[in-house]
Order: structure tokens, then C-alpha cells, then sequence
């Protein structure tokens, strides 16, 4: 049987790969974003620490790839967002880019689920919470940009958390940082991609997925920038970081009415 589009419900969807014996990537010609069959099961998110495993507290401590995509972030930012504003990062982890931006005169609050991440956050003296939005807030802050840096995809239902991030958050912006799964190096490695994770990630994005989504849900998507994932300065993805729109990271400016 074929599987419907987890976003958008169309069934007009084509094999994309098989990453295994349990797990394949469909593309949806509908939306023009993919999606992972059989989707994840339900993962308790609390219990985890994904960034525990590097090590790293700053991101001077960063290796250079994965340092320039979220110096590239910050820029893009502050092309949009005015000094000492209010934002929110939904899946903090343990705030380093929340601890960056404090630094560039931003107002920083977080959210995230695991225990122990939210735990180091705090002890850095971050205002972050420990749990799910919404149902963790900030009682009467209002938030000019929201962030959710490879968040997206770990969600079951996205479009639903995009309308209530936009209905709570009326003329704010939204940044979303999402891998691009038709870049230059997915493309390359295919089931090799480490990006994939389908114990995990629902939805698979593209730049015309985004806009569609984003369009769907009278949110409009002002301007899209890439970036690269850490390859290790792997040739293609430093072939990706200087040909437009080949790399496999999307970072997308909307704004929420």
C-alpha cells in the first residue's frame, strides 16, 4: 500500500530510498517535502540528552562547519531582529545558542524537554524551562522571534505546532533550521547521510516543502539561506557552501500574523 504524506495527506508520493530493511524515505510530489516509513514510535524526549555526547559549552568549541552555519544563524538573525528583543529558542538543549545570542544583546528564553539538558542550561543562568511548548510559557512575554533549530522533524503533527506558535505569537517571526534533504551531499550519500535518523525524524524538508507549509497556513516565508551540516570539510560539502541552494541545512525567516 502506498503511505500518504504525513503533512499535506496526498498520496501522490514516489519512493525516495530504502535506508534498511525497516525504513524508507518517501518524496511527496504534493508538498515537496518526504517523509519516513513506518513513522518513529513515540520517543520520551525527557530522558535524553542529544548534545551531551560532544561536549560542547560554547561555540567557539564548535567544529568549523557546524560554528559557521550558526554564526551564518546569528547574522540572519540580526538582519531581521532588533537589539534587545525577546527571543525564544523551543528544544534549547543545553543553550549554547541561547548563551551566543545573550551575548550579541538579546532578552534569551528556552524550552526543552529533557531534564538533564534544561538542567545545564539553567546552571549557566539561562531562563529555560523544562518540558513541551505550549504547554510550558512565558507568561507575559511577548517573543518578537521564535527559534526551532531541528526540531521540526522530531514532531508528529508540525503543522499543528507551527498554527499554535503563530496563534500565540501574533507578528513575531519564526526561525526554522531544518536539514534539506535534497542538498549536494544527501544526494551523494544517500542512505549514508547521518541527517536521516528514522528512529526519530517524521519529516524530511526542502526549501519548496517549507514554503508550501508555510503557505498553507497564511504564514509567509520571507527569505531562505543555507548552510552545511558538519561533514569534516568533506569536498562536496564544501561545494555546497558557495553554490546557492545545495546545502543541506535551510534556515527560513517567517513571519508569523
Amino acid at each position: 500500500m502506498v503511505p500518504y504524506c504525513n503533512l499535506c495527506q496526498s498520496n501522490h508520493v514516489q519512493l525516495h530510498l530504502k535506508l534498511n530493511d525497516s525504513h524508507s524515505i518517501y518524496t511527496c510530489k504534493n508538498c515537496g517535502n518526504g517523509f519516513t516509513d513506518p513513522p518513529p514510535q513515540t520517543i520520551a524526549y525527557t530522558e535524553e540528552d542529544f548534545h551531551e555526547q560532544f561536549g560542547f559549552t560554547t561555540i567557539a568549541d564548535l567544529p568549523k562547519q557546524w560554528r559557521n552555519s550558526v554564526l551564518k544563524q546569528i547574522k540572519f538573525i540580526k538582519k531581521y531582529i532588533h537589539p534587545n528583543a525577546n527571543i525564544l529558542e523551543i528544544g534549547c538543549g543545553q543553550g549554547l545558542f541561547l548563551t551566543q545570542l545573550e551575548k550579541e544583546g538579546y532578552q534569551v528564553y528556552g524550552i526543552e524537554p529533557s531534564v538533564k539538558a534544561s538542567a545545564v542550561a539553567r546552571s549557566k543562568g539561562l531562563n529555560v524551562k523544562t518540558g513541551y511548548y505550549p504547554a510550558q510559557n512565558f507568561d507575559g512575554v511577548k517573543f518578537d522571534l521564535i527559534i526551532m533549530a531541528q526540531v521540526l522533524e522530531h514532531v508528529e503533527a508540525p503543522l499543528e505546532l507551527l498554527q499554535q506558535i503563530s496563534s500565540l505569537n501574533k507578528n513575531a517571526y519564526l526561525l526554522l533550521v531544518q536539514t534539506n534533504f535534497k542538498g549536494l551531499v544527501p544526494q551523494k550519500q544517500k542512505q549514508n547521510w547521518y541527517a536521516w535518523v528514522p528512529d526519530q525524524h517524521f519529516t524530511h524538508f526542502t526549501a519548496k516543502g517549507i514554503r508550501f507549509l508555510t503557505q498553507t497556513i497564511n504564514l509567509k516565508t520571507i527569505e531562505i539561506e543555507y548552510s552545511t551540516l558538519e561533514h569534516n570539510n568533506y569536498w562536496l560539502s564544501k561545494c555546497a557552501s558557495i553554490l546557492p541552494g545545495t546545502g543541506d541545512q535551510i534556515h527560513a525567516m517567517i513571519k508569523l500574523f
